[in-house]
């Protein structure tokens, strides 16, 4: 703990960092980056329908099934919360598209007559592939939000590694062919992250509500995603004991004081976002309980 206070402390001030990050300052880096970003989708779409009509991954079919029946009955209630329902709302927009596309072409029939069929082989094969491309833009997402995180951290260096290392890395490229929900959480909780390293630098309220927005819609996507929020208590605290310090030195306030006067509130606030931003994701916990 006393190493990552000095950490915070010792960081530049976190304006700059922000202004670095948005503004254009080197159209260069931001083009490379947008290229990185492309480059990291076509890795992950290049051979992301190879298997079809074979199912490569036995939870494919879950949010597939559960978007299609949403379709047929009219119902955005997906009935079964072994996961929750933000990436199965993504995917239901996506293939609302998909399907009226596939009506208009003559490729699909009536909804109801349209099956999963089985874990391991579909007889949608389409469904399936567009619901691995939205994975796979959010593969590519990831790339950018790595970048945000290690220049927040950081750095730009370390911006721009994580970014190379996120787009390259092998696991998250798997998964990211995958119609599951760990791609679109691990994107979520990386913003959730950067938004806790702002929490210790700045103690914003604004920088705690960002950051339990993004933790709640990562719980949203997937339950223990939701484990993020833990990086924001610890970041709240790292800030309260580095500014602690500095009062200290001018004259005097307890930790223990600071936090619970006005970083408590904060943090509350962020628990507050955390919530309304899950319920957002997966309204039918709270409308269909019991």
């Amino acid at each position: 703990m006393a190493a990552m206070k000095k950490a915070v402390v010792a960081s530049p001030p976190i304006a700059p960092r922000v202004r670095h990050l948005a503004g254009a300052r080197s159209w260069p880096l931001w083009l490379a980056l947008g290229g990185l970003t492309l480059a990291a989708f076509l890795l992950r779409a290049w051979t992301i329908g190879q298997s079809l009509p074979y199912v490569d991954h036995t939870d494919e079919p879950n949010p597939i099934y559960y978007v299609v029946n949403m379709l047929h009955t009219g119902d955005p209630n997906q009935q079964f919360f072994q996961k929750p329902s933000l990436y199965i709302y993504l995917l239901l927009a996506a293939l609302q598209l998909h399907y009226a596309w596939g009506q208009a072409t003559g490729l699909y029939g009536e909804i109801a007559a349209m099956v999963v069929t089985t874990h391991t082989v579909t007889t949608i094969p389409g469904f399936f592939l567009t619901a691995r491309l939205v994975t796979a833009s959010f593969g590519a997402l990831t790339v950018l939000s790595a970048y945000a995180l290690g220049v927040r951290g950081w750095g730009r260096a370390a911006g721009l590694a994580g970014a190379l290392f996120v787009a390259l890395l092998p696991f998250h490229l798997r998964f990211s062919q995958w119609a599951t929900t760990d791609v679109l959480a691990a994107f979520l909780v990386s913003l959730s992250l950067g938004a806790a390293i702002l929490v210790a630098q700045s103690g914003r309220w604004s920088a705690y509500v960002v950051a339990g927005a993004f933790a709640g819609l990562a719980a949203s996507a997937k339950y223990n995603a939701g484990a993020v929020t833990g990086a924001i208590v610890v970041a709240s605290v790292v800030g309260a004991l580095a500014e602690s310090g500095g009062v200290r030195r001018g004259g005097g306030v307890a930790p223990i004081r600071l936090w619970a006067g006005k970083y408590a509130p904060r943090l509350a606030a962020a628990g507050l976002a955390a919530i309304a931003c899950f319920v957002a994701g997966t309204p039918y916990a709270l409308l269909s309980w019991g």
